[in-house]
């Protein structure tokens, strides 16, 4: 159990950069930026099923690459996209807010779905890491709305992110520790490689009516800092952040793994003060320290009741 804890804690180190790196990108659009980084991470896991994997390329496992493609679509493009409407008719901080709760509905969601646990287990941590959250982005309960239609399709909008991004998590995990026919390496990479497509056809869609591509064409400091950006959150914050959720996935309750991914909203609030090179606010570091307290008294309660039916069995 220790091994799979540390892949996750990894898998949300690694998306902790989508914190940080996107505001280091200047002169590119969220779509942009959402679009190059998930081409980087379906060309890789494009070009290592063709490689080394050509017999999941078989017609037998086509139910297998549906699958896939929905999942890529929901995890990444989906799940951004409702992102990035919050951000632009809510606000920011509002979409922030928002996916911030994604620890706590994966945790609530998957315990539904496949009860492993008492749901009173919940209640405490979940209590202590809305806190966290509330009082961490306590501005963004500060909003002037000048158009409440605007801001209510913003706010929709960031809920459908967050609730397509529960669906895949729980699912995901569901699968991954029932499918016998694939493992978590090969069905990262099919979910790459179906994402690959999927961004082809988008990029190609939003090419046609992009205002100025002459960007794409000039090799200078803002390209280069475009391409840098998107390989990094490509490779690091995609392919290697969902190698190790699949590791984890494959041996871990996915109510524990909801509860751990808060560590990603706190890794990326700590990459974000790095990178403006200053302390947290006493706000922001009292709701770190609410945060990480329901992440570690729920994972620590969960445990303890595995360990307790572990020693009912033996």
């Amino acid at each position: 159990m220790f091994t799979a804890m540390l892949s996750i804690l990894f898998a949300c180190l690694c998306w902790g950069l989508v914190f940080v790196l996107p505001s280091w990108i200047k002169g590119f659009s969220p779509l942009e930026i959402s679009l190059g980084r998930f081409f980087i991470y379906g060309f890789v896991c494009m070009v290592w099923l063709v490689c080394s994997k050509r017999h999941l390329l078989s017609l037998q496992l086509r139910s297998l690459w549906v699958k896939s493609a929905w999942y890529g679509f929901a995890s990444t493009l989906l799940c951004y996209t409702g992102m990035v409407f919050g951000m632009k008719y809510a606000s920011p901080a509002i979409s922030t807010l928002v996916y911030a709760m994604s620890p706590i509905t994966i945790a609530i969601f998957g315990n539904l779905r496949k009860k492993e646990y008492s749901h009173k287990k919940f209640i405490f941590p979940s209590l202590l890491m809305l806190s966290g959250i509330a009082v961490a982005n306590i501005d963004a309960f500060q909003v002037s709305v000048s158009s409440p239609l605007l801001y209510s399709i913003g706010l929709i909008s960031a809920f459908i992110g967050l609730a397509s991004w529960t669906w895949y998590a729980v699912d995901n995990s569901s699968f991954v520790r029932e499918n016998t026919v694939v493992n978590p390496n090969d069905w990262s990479a099919m979910m790459g490689s179906s994402t690959f497509i999927i961004v082809l056809a988008i990029g190609a869609l939003s090419m046609l009516f992009s205002p100025d591509l002459s960007k794409f064409f000039v090799l200078d400091s803002i390209l280069q800092k475009y391409l840098i950006g998107c390989f990094v959150l490509g490779t690091v914050s995609t392919c290697l952040a969902f190698y190790f959720w699949n590791q984890g996935s494959k041996r871990l309750p996915i109510s524990l793994i909801g509860l751990m991914m808060m560590l990603e909203v706190v890794f990326g609030l700590i990459l974000i003060y790095l990178f403006e090179r200053r302390f947290p606010l006493p706000l922001e570091a009292l709701g770190i320290v609410l945060m990480m307290s329901g992440v570690v008294i729920g994972c620590r309660s969960l445990t303890k009741e595995d360990s307790l039916e572990n020693e009912k069995i033996s």
